[in-house]
Parts: structure tokens; sequence; C-alpha cells
């Protein structure tokens, strides 16, 4: 009895006489599919082949639990079946449909392998997270960390969720002192920069016009407490385009 393992070309192989099985093991990977190509290499064409279970009676064809049955005269058989049964041994049957009993077969095994495939598009680009977004409101701007002295932040010129053109921060002194802010690479066509105090009124204030790239203030002196930055854009917004914050005090 010959045997086969794993992948390749095996072969050539003689049939024997007139319904005479010629009885192949075969060892492949448990769950793997396989394609078995049984072709003839000389004599006639009239081969077919029968994948068996293991421990199956190879006597007869009848006594075969058969998988995959190929048969026919085009001197070149096909069959695909996946090995599942973890003994990984299979019994490959050949039989004689009436050929020369000189024919002789060779058996290709090949592994199949399933692909799947991930479409991209044709250009790929890495974009920057806004670590402080949703931030168009003080309240919501409480739910990211406190700026602090000495700060300085990267951000868009726009919200994610609502698409508004606010952007506030917070941040807290512990004792009186004068606060600088500076924003630069503003995309805005307008923008204005402002400090508001826990309750919301304007303790400083800036305003640019004609796509200011750069908005700058400096407070008074500011009594300890919680205090708020809002950045205001408006008027063709770049959405790709990062402003940088700085703060000091």
């Amino acid at each position: 009895m010959a045997s086969l393992t794993g992948s390749g070309t095996f072969g050539p192989y003689s049939i024997g006489s007139d319904s005479v099985l010629r009885v192949i093991e075969f060892s492949g990977i448990p769950n793997q599919n396989y394609r078995f190509t049984l072709q003839t290499t000389s004599g006639d064409a009239d081969l077919g082949m029968m994948l068996c279970a293991p421990s199956t009676s190879y006597a007869s064809r009848g006594g075969c639990s058969a998988y995959a049955d190929e048969q026919g005269t085009s001197g070149t058989e096909q069959m695909e079946y996946q090995i599942g049964d973890t003994t990984n041994w299979h019994g490959l049957i050949i039989w004689n449909n009436g050929a020369s009993t000189s024919s002789q077969f060779s058996i290709q095994v090949e592994p199949i392998t399933s692909w799947s495939y991930i479409y991209l598009p044709s250009v790929l680009r890495n974009y920057f997270v806004d670590p402080y977004e949703d931030n168009d409101r003080p309240t919501s701007a409480e739910n990211f960390p406190a700026l602090t002295n000495g700060t300085s932040i990267y951000a868009y010129t726009y919200d994610k969720v609502e698409n508004e053109d606010d952007d506030y921060y917070w941040f807290t002194l512990d004792t009186q002192a004068a606060v600088t802010i500076q924003i630069t690479n503003f995309s805005a066509d307008q923008g204005q920069l402002m400090v508001l105090d826990n309750a919301l009124v304007e303790q400083a204030k800036t305003t640019n016009q004609n796509h200011p790239t750069t908005m700058y203030l400096t407070t008074n002196q500011l009594a300890p407490g919680k205090y708020y930055v809002r950045i205001y854009a408006q008027g063709n917004l770049n959405t790709q385009t990062l402003y940088e914050l700085n703060i000091t005090w």
C-alpha cells in the first residue's frame, strides 16, 4: 500500500488489472482543504478515485464511505476535500473503469488556502485626534484636564459632534496672576480669543479679522479661581489644520 503525506506530486503508480482497486493512504493536516488531481501518465484514461474515511474496509468501493467521487475518461480527474478527522489518515482509492491494465497515473495534492481581502483607499492618511473634543461648552470642557502654566496643546477649529465653532478650555489660578495666551496657525477667516471667569463674565478679549493666523492676549491681574478660555472661529474653517495654544501665567 502506497502512502502520501502532505502536498506535492506523487507517482507514477500502476493501476493493475481491470476493476482492481489501488489503495493509497493519505495523511494531511486536520481541517485543511486539499485538492487532489489524478492524471493518467500512460495507457488509457478511464480511471476514477474516491476518498474514504479512516478505518474503512477498502475491499470494495461499496464498502467505502466516500467523501468525494470523480470518474471519467478525460485523463485528468480532480476533487477537493477538507480533512476534518483528527487522526489524519484517509484512504484515496483509485480504480480502473476498463482502462488498460498497464495504465499508470500520478497524483498531485495541493493545500487550498482561503483568502480574505481588505480594500483600502488608494491614499492612506494619518489624522490627528483632537484630545479635547467635544469641548464646545464650558461644562463639556471640564470633562478634560485643565490647562496648566506653560501648557502647549494642538487642536482643530471645529466640533466633531455638532460641527460648531467654539472651543473651550479651563484652568485655575491658585494665586493672583496675569495670564498670557497665544494662538498660532489659526485657519479661520475671523477669530476671537477670550478669557471668562467662573460665572462666564468676560475678563479679556482679542478679535482678529482677515484670516488671522495668530491671536494674542494678556489679562490684567486675575484673582485666584476657575477660568475659561474660549476660542471662536468663523468662516472657511480648515478642518485639517491644527492650531496651537500656549498659556502662561
